[in-house]
């Protein structure tokens, strides 16, 4: 994901983040807006969509290569969305 090599490790969670997601956190407001990670980069399968996924506090971010170059790679998961369908589904 991206060129960027550096990677960030926060104590409080044993979680870091890098690469890609690392310049997508920064440049969106970082600690303030996301908290702290919770995951390290994995791959998950959502709503039929499988990719590179990192969860925070506050946002899953995801990673979409086969998006137009025009687009960011790098996009804030739906969450509140499907915990909508989730909770009317109960």
């Amino acid at each position: 994901m991206g060129n960027i090599q550096e990677v960030r490790y926060y104590e409080r969670t044993g979680h870091s983040v890098g690469h890609g997601f690392l310049e997508y956190f920064d440049a969106h407001g970082g600690l303030e807006v996301f908290g702290y990670p919770l995951t390290e980069e994995q791959q998950e399968t959502i709503g039929g969509w499988t990719g590179t996924v990192q969860w925070f506090e506050r946002a899953r971010l995801e990673y979409h290569p086969e998006l137009d170059i025009r687009l960011p790679k790098v996009q804030g998961g739906r969450v509140g969305a499907e915990l909508l369908v989730l909770r009317t589904q109960n």
